[in-house]
């Protein structure tokens, strides 16, 4: 790997990261640890490919961060992920892979991935990292935190404060309720989101209820003896945030329950993230339109359920490469957005419509048969002479093909075969 440049005076210094790479590919560990240095580490740094190199390297020193690929030949990063869990090490766990679905990046953060990236934006490398960072030193923070307040009962007014500035300083909400749902501390952070309620019971001060519900989480975790997290979302016009609670019991040094601690995080920028992911994983950034990869994923989905007719269109944008080289990309990629704009007024909403490749699209027809489609390709044919009828920068051309699953065939094969007409069909115009 070649060091990172050093800096000139005045500018950030550059901080110390040790990070362990689960990664097949040499070029691509060269590339993450570019990002970083570009981004102000200079990373120490060992790459495994495998679960026994994985777990020597645990064993044997202290990381700040995991980056893994998604698929290793051997190994897998939901695999490198479970293993870091049998540890109980709490570290930054992040999947950089290429194109893979929603349901895939969905499974992995489930699962406990603290974020997942393509590859092709490895711009949000280095903030996730410093965001995660942030959260282990919190969680961190945290866990003392928690076991000063285990023996606060038996504890001077002095070390109370103590405990008490702690949890100032702690961005999240927190607040200590006794055994009757009586809120007897909450920090300015948990003042700010959920109001000043000290020496109310939460569940007048929060709900407006004469008894608690069986239901809530402190409850549970009153009943069970274990932190229980939940979300909480109001509706999107509200203007409050979308808040993650989390109900911890609080034991004496005897071990008996005698309050519980609630922490109020606001996740909203979390959330919003989370769903730039997903959008980001199964759309075309340039078009809107569904990409590849999430083609192919529904394509898959709808041959295992499949009962009825299904068909495929393809479509080819004539001429893309001349405007590209005459007038510029800019030129090519405004055609593709209006050959969008016009598939996504003819199409119903249960048809899927992808851009899968520089010049190509496809649409994924449930439901349909060939009469169908030859009544739909008409339609986009007149809504496209409709558009070229007023002035255009170019008019927008496009070929056709078409075909419908029968005897047997398999959506692979019908996508072939509309692949295969519709080169048919733009070689036929341009002779």
């Amino acid at each position: 790997m070649k060091p990172c440049l050093a800096r000139a005076v005045g500018e950030r210094v550059d901080m110390p990261l040790s990070v362990l790479l689960v990664e097949d590919s040499a070029d691509d560990a060269d590339l993450l640890l570019r990002s970083l240095c570009k981004g102000g580490y200079v990373p120490a740094w060992l790459r495994v490919e495998t679960a026994e190199a994985m777990a020597i390297a645990l064993a044997g020193q202290k990381w700040d961060v995991i980056i893994a690929d998604y698929i290793l030949p051997r190994f897998s990063g939901l695999a490198a992920l479970q293993l870091l869990q049998q540890t109980g090490l709490d570290l930054p766990f992040i999947i950089v892979s290429g194109k893979v679905g929603e349901e895939r990046a969905v499974e992995a953060m489930r699962a406990g991935a603290h974020d997942f990236l393509l590859k092709e934006r490895l711009e949000r490398l280095v903030p996730a990292i410093q965001r995660e960072l942030h959260e282990v030193e919190v969680r961190r923070e945290w866990a003392r935190a928690e076991e000063d307040l285990r023996n606060a009962k038996s504890r001077a007014e002095e070390d109370r404060s103590r405990w008490e500035s702690i949890f100032e300083a702690i961005g999240d909400g927190i607040s200590v309720q006794d055994t009757d749902f009586r809120i007897l501390y909450q920090n300015q952070a948990q003042k700010q989101l959920m109001g000043e309620h000290v020496g109310e019971y939460c569940y007048r001060a929060y709900q407006g209820r004469e008894t608690v519900c069986d239901a809530c989480h402190l409850v549970q975790a009153f009943r069970d003896g274990l932190i229980y997290k939940v979300e909480s979302s109001s509706p999107a016009d509200s203007g409050k945030p979308t808040v993650e609670i989390t109900a911890s019991p609080l034991r004496d040094q005897g071990g008996m329950i005698v309050g519980g601690i609630e922490v109020v995080r606001d996740i909203s920028a979390r959330k919003e993230a989370e769903e730039k992911m997903r959008y980001m994983s199964s759309h075309d950034i340039l078009t809107g339109l569904y990409n590849r990869a999430y083609f192919e994923e529904e394509m898959a989905r709808l041959e295992r359920g499949r009962t009825q007719a299904v068909s495929i269109i393809m479509a080819d944008m004539d001429g893309l490469k001349e405007v590209n080289d005459s007038r510029g990309h800019a030129a090519g990629d405004r055609m593709l957005q209006e050959a969008a704009r016009i598939f996504k007024s003819v199409f119903r909403a249960e048809d899927m419509v992808a851009r899968i490749g520089g010049d190509e699209f496809a649409v994924l027809l449930p439901d349909s048969d060939a009469a169908a489609v030859a009544i739909i390709i008409e339609r986009i044919r007149t809504t496209l002479a409709a558009h070229n009828g007023s002035p255009k920068e170019v008019p927008l051309s496009l070929s056709f093909g078409a075909a419908t699953a029968e005897n047997g065939m398999t959506l692979v094969e019908v996508l072939k075969l509309a692949d295969e007409r519709m080169y048919r069909a733009k070689f036929a115009r341009a002779g």
